[in-house]
This record gives C-alpha cells, structure tokens and sequence, in this order.
C-alpha cells in the first residue's frame, strides 16, 4: 500500500511539474499598449473589455473641467526604476484644439519603479464653442529606449473577433451634447436619437448620467418594455411619437423599442 501511495505522489508531482515547464514565459522586449476598459472611466480590468475609444460626455456633468486617466500597460517584467513612455496628438484624426478644448500634453511621461501601469492625466475644458459639438483627440503611442510596440492589436480570451482592437492609438470623444453612451442598449431601446434619450429620462426620472455604464440585462430589458408600454400608449391614445428624422424616402420615422423586449 505504501508503494501504491508513494507512486502516485510521484505521479501527481511529475503532472505538475510538466504543467508549470507548459506555460510559456514572455521574455522579449518591453513593450507598452493602451489599456482602457469599456466600463468604470477606462480604469478595469475585472473583464479585458479593452476599446480604442472613450466618451467624455460634458453634458452628463455639471461642472467646466474634467480630468481623464488615459491608461498604458507594460508588456514583459517590472523593473525597480522609472521608464519613459511618449505619446504624441495624431492630428489627422484630431478636432480638438491643444491649449482651448484640453491641456497640452506632457513631452513624456512614465512607467514608475514596480509598476505595471503609467496612469497619464489628461485635463480637458468645456468652452462655449463645445455646446452641442463634439471633438475628438486621437492619441499615438511612440516606441522609446525602454519600451517597443510589439502588440498593435488586442485579442480578447475566448472572443470571437478576429481582427482585435488597436491598442497603439486611443481616441478621446469629448462633446457638450446627448451623446449615446454604454448604457443605451439599442438591442432593448432601439436605435439611439436624442430625442428618444430624452424621452425616457422624462418619463421614468432618470438622467444622462444614468447611461454612463452598461446597466444589467434585467434592469435595460425592464426599461425597453415599460418605454414600448408608454410607446404603445400613447399611439393608442392618437398621440404616436416619431423620431426627429425621416426615413430615405421622406417619411416620418415611429418611435420604437428595441426587438430584445419580447414580452
């Protein structure tokens, strides 16, 4: 019996041994990539739902600045000293205007000592030439002495995409305007208009801000029925509600749900 039992600890051991000599260890050149999250500012990573855009929705906020956390993670070790990172505007893709619509960046900025994440602030104005505009800024990483850019484009584990996300550049929308935002879901609420957005917070008292983040599937569904309820409503009523826009042919568009509600 002892034999039997000292046997298969050499089993279980050999077994774990051959998986800690399977998973593979990076030990290439540094590299940096933009890590910003879908949800909760950019800042998460509980699900690696990286974007190559963020919103920055001035008309959800009663105040004239906001200050946004672009985020870049290293590629390889941590090293006990600081490391440059460079990132530059790509102007082509920029409508936002340096010194009005946000602070110029810096000439570099780091990677501190035993960090995995340079957290860069970027400091952005809402000036009177915003009102119902929107501008973009469209940010490039730059290869330094400390870091390549060895991963231009992010594959998410166990998604089906093909093509990834580039995570080289980042663009930063920023608008004082509705603007659809992650919580508008159009597979309950239909395709986005600004009039719908308004709409449903006048009715069920609920704010831009509300849309901010993606809302649970029972909480979106909920909301995508009781608006058709009201939609239907109302029709009943002879008060139908169209969109503030025709169709190709010139036609009023009815206002509807999304086909998700199925009730």
């Amino acid at each position: 019996m002892k034999k039997i039992i000292f046997l298969n600890l050499i089993a279980i051991l050999a077994l774990f041994t051959g998986c800690r000599e399977e998973i593979p260890e990076y030990s290439g050149t540094s590299g940096i990539y933009f890590a910003m999250s879908k949800t909760k500012g950019g800042l998460d990573d509980s699900k690696l739902d990286y974007t190559n855009n963020t919103s920055l929705p001035f008309a959800v906020f009663d105040k004239e600045d906001s200050i946004l956390i672009v985020r870049v993670k290293i590629i390889g070790e941590t090293v006990p000293h600081d490391r440059e990172v460079f990132i530059e505007v790509v102007p082509e893709k920029s409508t936002a205007i340096a010194g009005e619509d946000y602070e110029p960046l810096q000439e570099k900025y780091y990677v501190k000592a035993n960090e995995i994440y340079a957290q860069i602030p970027i400091h952005f104005y809402k000036k009177s030439s915003l009102k119902d505009n929107e501008r973009t800024l469209q940010l490039q990483l730059k290869e330094s002495k400390d870091f390549n850019l060895p991963m231009p484009y992010w594959l998410a584990p166990n998604s089906s995409d093909k093509t990834g996300i580039d995570v080289i550049h980042h663009t930063i929308s920023i608008s004082d305007k509705w603007v659809k935002l992650p919580g508008f879901n159009e597979y309950f609420l239909g395709p986005y208009s600004e009039k719908k957005n308004r709409l449903i917070c006048e009715q069920f008292n609920l704010t831009l801000l509300d849309f901010l983040e993606p809302m649970s599937t029972v909480k979106i569904k909920t909301l995508g029925i009781k608006f058709d309820q009201y939609l239907k409503e109302m029709e009943a009523k002879g008060q139908t509600i169209y969109e503030d826009y025709r169709d190709s042919e010139g036609n009023l568009v009815k206002m509807t749900a999304g086909e998700g509600i199925q009730y």
